[in-house]
């Protein structure tokens, strides 16, 4: 599914907000690792959410394996790293990163596509009407207004 404006190129507020997000983040967990120590990490789905949401299934899991490699940055500058503590909680927390993205995305993808599915019906339905179907023909429409075509005996 594009999340483009139809010509290809992507609403520079989704990219901004999509920023944003990573750069707050990044702020949060730098100023909050002192205190929460490892437990900041778990801060990483906000951006995983808003890229999910402004760019859909592929990038909210992109996003959530993209963070797993942002947390490993941001926590070597706090020191050296256990390796075996990364892999033990960085995996599966990474893969829960990834689902949320991927959820999160897919519903955004049924969202979108069901607004155009909902416009494109509208505009059948508006090329379908009665009275569109007159003004091309250039006769009135065979139902009355507010009736029924069809007879009805007394």
């Amino acid at each position: 599914m594009s999340h483009s404006r139809g010509d290809g190129v992507v609403a520079p507020w989704r990219l901004t907000l999509a920023a944003a997000a990573i750069v707050g983040y990044a702020g949060a967990y730098l100023l909050l690792t002192p205190t929460l120590g490892a437990a900041a990490t778990y801060l990483s789905a906000l951006p995983v959410i808003v890229i999910a949401w402004g760019f859909g299934l592929r990038a909210g899991a992109l996003a959530g394996l993209a963070l797993f490699a942002l947390n490993i940055l941001l926590a070597r500058s706090f020191g050296p790293l256990d390796w075996r503590l990364v892999f033990r909680n960085g995996i599966p927390g990474t893969v829960i990163l990834v689902l949320i993205g991927g959820v999160v995305g897919w519903l955004q993808d049924l969202q979108r596509r069901f607004r155009l599915e909902a416009a494109e019906r509208r505009r059948a339905e508006a090329n379908c009407a009665p009275s569109s179907i007159a003004r091309r023909s250039g006769s009135r429409s065979p139902i009355p207004p507010g009736g029924s075509s069809r007879r009805t005996r007394r």
